[in-house]
């Protein structure tokens, strides 16, 4: 090996011992600074270690302990000029019953309980940000602030200084549907859990007798009982299963739901014509137990879908921001020029771009 080698392989070496302070990857040999304590392998890496510095959250590496280290930060110079638009506003801003303005945003980078630390410090950084709150599991920072002391872009400069590039969430409107939804179809499912106990204990006595000798008049009352238990089951809970198959009669298409219904209106009808004759099966505890499964089954499948929604949502809230408006040139000044070329060019006052969110 030749000197001049042994130099190489000992600058690479050198190069890969440093590793910046502020996301722990490899420093590049152009960027390290000998006679520095700290090392930086990019702007976006300083510019978020000096705004952590400057404002006293030295502290988020510490809760980085274990982890791959902070995330990289984003190279600064972006002005996000577009979230301050009126039609940007229009889209995904709304006011809070405090008369705050608020919006939720895609961040990228987010990784861990140290990034929940930091994002929600930011109302101490930029002063006017009242609040920074974090779902880590899907990305999303819901910040509220006073639009008369900060503007949006301000905020999102500031959460790129610290490597969480940030993109509008463009599924604000169905957060509350979904929430009204839950809510209604989980006290459906506790509700038909609940008469189905109780359905299925009165099953039991009935299959309890039938070994062990019932009188008559205790077979008919347990019969009567799980009628009047089922029956609002039915159309209670269960009463979402008829109107999808109403919805599918009324489209002329086939549905999950069409089946379903049938299949509950028959066995009640079966279990109460059974009840009046006081004789047969009257099918009741498997009904009710049917209906609680379906039930259930059909809230697991609406979150899973849910959460491919999301995941797309999310995707699609990476897309651009912004289209350029390009203006035709004014025919009357084409007269007799019809062989000039620049006018096509990048550059000509004709065809000069103007940043506008895309809806």
């Amino acid at each position: 090996m030749t000197a001049a080698d042994a130099a190489v392989r000992g600058s690479l070496q050198h190069a890969t011992a440093v590793v910046c302070t502020h996301c722990q990857l490899p420093v590049p040999a152009g960027l390290i600074e000998s006679d520095a304590e700290e090392q930086f392998c990019c702007g976006g890496c300083r510019t978020a270690f000096a705004v952590l510095h400057d404002h006293g959250l030295d502290t988020h590496y510490d809760t980085t302990v274990g982890r791959d280290g902070p995330v990289a930060a984003g190279s600064p110079g972006r002005s996000f000029e577009e979230f301050d638009h009126a039609t940007f506003r229009d889209l995904y801003v709304r006011r809070t019953p405090e008369g705050l303005a608020q919006v939720d945003l895609y961040l990228e980078g987010v990784r861990c309980g140290a990034c929940v630390w930091l994002v929600e410090r930011v109302p101490l950084i930029v002063p006017g940000v009242a609040r920074a709150e974090l779902n880590v599991r899907r990305s999303l920072a819901r910040v509220a602030w006073d639009d008369a002391a900060v503007s949006l872009s301000h905020i999102a400069r500031t959460l790129d200084s610290l490597g969480y590039h940030p993109h509008p969430f463009r599924g604000l409107e169905v957060e509350a549907m979904r929430r009204r939804e839950d809510r209604a179809m989980l006290a459906r499912i506790g509700v038909a859990g609940a008469i189905a106990a109780n359905v299925m204990l009165a099953a039991l006595a009935l299959y309890s007798g039938q070994f062990g000798g019932m009188d008559g008049p205790y077979e008919r009352f347990f019969r009567w009982v799980s009628l009047l238990l089922t029956t609002p089951a039915l159309f209670g809970p269960g009463r979402v299963f008829f109107a999808g198959a109403w919805a599918s009669l009324k489209t002329r298409t086939l549905h999950v739901d069409l089946p379903i219904a049938i299949a509950l209106a028959v066995g009640w009808a079966q279990g109460l014509a059974n009840t009046i004759v006081d004789s047969g099966p009257i099918y009741f505890d498997g009904l009710a137990t049917l209906i609680f499964a379906l039930l259930v089954g059909r809230f697991l499948q609406q979150r899973g879908q849910r959460a491919a929604t999301d995941s797309a949502e999310l995707l699609y809230s990476l897309s651009p921001l912004t289209a350029r408006v390009v203006e035709p040139p004014c025919l009357a000044g084409l007269k007799g020029q019809f062989g000039d070329q620049v006018r096509g060019q990048r550059g000509h006052p004709a065809f000069e771009p103007m940043a506008e969110p895309v809806a």
